[in-house]
């Protein structure tokens, strides 16, 4: 009801009658009717476009004839609201929720406002009801509902997970894909503040570059799952305006981890290989030189290409294996007992080498040719250690991961090559001596778990972090 008709409405006295009162000067549909029978004496003209008929087709008719009232439930609930219209209340629900309606001459239905006043004329008493038609009001309602309700149908139905949070990073929507990719459940999200930025202060950056631009994309940054791992992925948002103000964030993510670990092992094998294969190569010419030039047997020179060469084999035979990586992406539940097991068995015989496994019998989820990083982990330690040498293996068990720590009494790994495999790169001035690191490194990320590694001149301590299988 607009303010003014409203006013004009409340505003009638109760000395006023139907043949008094000017219910043309009052902009709503108005009819009066008797009070004991809800028979219509006026309506004016606002009443009859509203009922779709001339205004003095109502009169005679009853007021009850107006409403949808076409079961027993519905009469009572008419009868209901029209009694709380008595005390001057703006009705537009019925006490079951549902809009209130007037039913036109042609059948047809209008959402409405009602108010009802009473007044007294000598032995007459009247019902003053005004009407006003919502429909636009309902509409405009409606639509933020039917756009939410449109939007969370869309966002079930992509394949990637899509999110939804407020400015201030509460969460709004999270799909079944989001569910999938990172383990939250959206029913433990909604109204919480989104939980997968790594770094606190990505929001806020994220969200001051939406605003100033417009739009994210291909923005590549971290992510950290329920369960504590962490995946690579590409953003791309765009800001939900309401009225000019901003009201939310909608961002849908890819999982580039496959994408930035293929580059990353093309890199690391490419500057690697390229490096080390042209120094031993170097070494190898120098000595067949100096073979060439003496007229004497030198068995040094001999020994020392050799071992040259032998290294280069190594060095490609496990470039070979890193390769399986990405052909290996179904995880397969595997002892880690006997993992380590088959891992140290062609090191039994290594003269010098003290190998003490204390590892526990549960099944771990691992691609396949796990195996392969625990042997790059021993012969780490093998082959920068001087005898005697000691390995320790040893599993912690969690929860949800198995811990595999692989210890040595080695004089340690440069920094530069810890600092490479920490900063997941191979820069110019940082070569490693070796892939096997990386080896290790790819096969535990790949399989879902998370490496690391700290070293110092008394010794070197590799982690590997896996998921656990169910038992």
């Amino acid at each position: 009801m607009t303010e003014s008709g409203s006013h004009r409405a409340e505003s009638i006295d109760d000395s006023d009658a139907p043949q008094t009162i000017n219910i043309e000067a009052i902009p709503e549909a108005v009819l009066i009717a008797e009070s004991r029978t809800y028979e219509i004496a006026a309506a004016n003209d606002a009443a009859g476009d509203l009922f779709g008929c001339q205004p003095a087709t109502l009169s005679g008719m009853s007021i009850e004839d107006l409403f949808p009232m076409n079961t027993l439930e519905s009469v009572e609930n008419y009868a209901e609201a029209f009694e709380r219209g008595h005390e001057s209340k703006h009705i537009n629900q019925l006490q079951n929720g549902q809009t209130f309606e007037i039913e036109t001459l042609d059948r047809n239905r209008k959402p409405v406002e009602l108010l009802v006043k009473e007044t007294s004329k000598t032995d007459h008493d009247w019902l003053i009801c005004v009407f006003r038609e919502i429909t636009e009001r309902i509409e405009q309602e409606e639509e933020p509902q039917l756009t939410t309700s449109r939007l969370n149908k869309l966002l079930e139905l992509l394949p990637i997970p899509v999110t939804t949070f407020s400015p201030d990073g509460v969460v709004q929507e999270w799909n079944q894909a989001a569910e999938d990719a990172y383990g939250y459940r959206s029913s433990e999200m909604i109204g919480e503040t989104f939980p997968l930025f790594t770094d606190d202060d990505e929001l806020h950056k994220l969200k001051k570059e939406i605003v100033e631009t417009g739009s994210l994309d291909e923005h590549q940054t971290v992510y950290q799952r329920q369960d504590g791992s962490q995946v690579d992925v590409e953003l791309y948002a765009r800001p939900v305006y309401k009225e000019k103000e901003l009201f939310g964030i909608i961002v849908a993510s890819i999982n580039i981890t496959d994408k930035q670990q293929r580059l990353q092992r093309i890199k690391v094998l490419q500057r690697t290989l390229r490096h080390n294969i042209r120094n031993k190569l170097n070494v190898v010419q120098g000595h067949l030189k100096s073979l060439e030039r003496e007229l004497e047997y030198n068995i040094d020179s001999v020994q020392a290409a050799i071992t040259a060469t032998n290294e280069i084999l190594t060095r490609a035979e496990t470039a070979r294996q890193t390769q399986a990586i990405d052909s290996n992406r179904d995880l397969t539940e595997q002892s880690i007992s006997d993992l380590t097991t088959a891992a140290i068995h062609d090191y039994r015989q290594v003269k010098g080498l003290t190998i003490k496994n204390n590892v526990e019998d549960i099944s771990v989820k691992v691609i396949t040719g796990f195996d392969i990083a625990i042997e790059h982990a021993i012969e780490n330690a093998v082959k920068h250690t001087t005898p005697p040498v000691t390995v320790k293996i040893s599993t912690s068990v969690m929860s949800d991961r198995i811990e595999l720590i692989v210890e040595d009494n080695g004089e340690g790994i440069s920094e530069a090559e810890v600092r490479a495999l920490e900063s997941a790169d191979e820069t110019p001035l940082e070569h490693g001596s070796g892939i096997g690191l990386w080896a290790m490194k790819w096969f535990t990320e790949r399989s879902g778990g998370r490496f690391g590694i700290k070293s110092d001149s008394t010794g070197t301590v590799v982690s590997m972090q896996l998921p656990r299988a169910n038992d």
